[in-house]
């Protein structure tokens, strides 16, 4: 495709200035190697609304979604391998569905954080913040009180999360990791 469909993307990035991925509703995944003039959809095998693309380097990046969905690639996108996933799956609306909107490795591949929110079967929003330190190959529920969305952290111990409080939206920061 010359240009990207109109449809919903949870996020772009672009690794170069030619090499790019779209990813969003349903396991919508294209990448580009022209500067995005034009546009390959890739089959992931996942079906999760998928809301954040990152890259460690050029070989290793992560998608986070819908349903927990973590997928992994070594290889500059050319493969993904499902790290996690939480789907639970009743005829109407998930159960205890986790929706992961960011993922972050701030300054080492090995510790890295998740964030979302987990809804429960009466659409009550928990918070739901993970930490792997290796890789990704296992991932952590670390502590928090309040629904969160979004999070970024500036190295291996400092991270700022966006949630809600009673208040509304709130901006809440870490100093030791995600320990408190």
């Amino acid at each position: 495709v010359d240009t990207l469909p109109f449809l919903f993307y949870g996020d772009i990035y672009f690794t170069s200035i030619d090499t790019g991925f779209a990813v969003g509703v349903g396991g919508l995944y294209f990448e580009t190697t022209d500067g995005g003039n034009n546009w390959v959809q890739r089959d992931l095998n996942v079906t999760a609304d998928l809301k954040h693309i990152y890259f460690y380097n050029k070989s290793l990046g992560y998608i986070v979604g819908d349903s927990g969905t973590i997928l992994k690639t070594l290889d500059g996108g050319a493969n993904w391998d499902v790290q996690s996933t939480d789907q639970v799956q009743i005829p109407v609306k998930p159960a205890n569905v986790t929706y992961l909107y960011s993922i972050d490795f701030p300054g080492d591949d090995m510790v890295g954080y998740a964030v979302g929110i987990r809804e429960d079967a009466s659409f009550i929003w928990h918070p739901k913040v993970l930490k792997t330190i290796d890789g990704g190959k296992s991932w952590d529920s670390l502590a928090f009180i309040l629904p969160t969305f979004r999070g970024e952290f500036t190295d291996l111990n400092n991270g700022y999360i966006i949630g809600l409080d009673t208040l509304g939206d709130a901006v809440f920061k870490t100093e030791d990791g995600g320990n408190s």
